[in-house]
């Protein structure tokens, strides 16, 4: 599974770089799921690191994971503490367990990185809760627009400059998304 980065226009601090290096560095030799302490070892270079080593390596996996899936074309998620006690030897078997390995929700805290396999519960309930989170800002914004009209807020004129910007944000992916339900039906 060795991977290369792709050529990609911007600047970023050479930290930055050299953290997602070590990241691609353990997945090249099949550490498919580094967690923080082992991408600090990596980039630090010893076994033996302070708390606060720790810490940066730990704030930065948000944007190493960006990097990855923008760089690398590697699709990577987060995962807490959870997932390597639990199911990092043994695979979650529904999307709910998936969900449950997530950084999401009080005291828990990004532990690691994992490369997405095939069937991988863990980053379907990662797009999963994506795609409610944007679904549910979507309908939110609708109900305020439909508000907003009847109650004059907004004039029709708006109302349909706003629409249609909205169907523009959708693209070519909702069209993609129609297909995928569609081969369920």
């Amino acid at each position: 599974m060795k991977k290369s980065a792709k050529k990609s226009g911007g600047k970023r601090k050479n930290v930055d770089i050299l953290l997602v290096e070590a990241v691609v560095s353990l997945v090249n030799s099949d550490n498919t799921d580094p967690s923080a302490e082992e991408i600090a070892q990596k980039y630090y270079g010893r076994k033996t690191l302070g708390d606060g080593a720790l810490d940066d390596v730990r704030k930065k996996l948000p944007k190493i994971r960006k990097s990855l899936e923008r760089d690398y074309g590697l699709q990577a998620t987060l995962v807490n503490g959870r997932y390597y006690e639990r199911y990092r030897n043994e695979s979650c078997v529904t999307i709910h367990e998936g969900r449950r390995c997530l950084p999401v929700g009080r005291g828990l805290r990004t532990a690691g990185i994992k490369i997405a396999g095939r069937g991988d519960f863990i980053f379907a309930a990662a797009i999963q809760r994506g795609i409610d989170s944007g679904a549910g800002k979507v309908v939110t914004c609708q109900r305020r627009l439909i508000k907003a009209v009847g109650s004059g807020a907004v004039a029709n004129e708006q109302a349909v400059l706003i629409a249609k910007s909205g169907k523009k944000h959708l693209g070519e992916e909702a069209r993609q998304i129609a297909e995928i339900l569609a081969l369920a039906s």
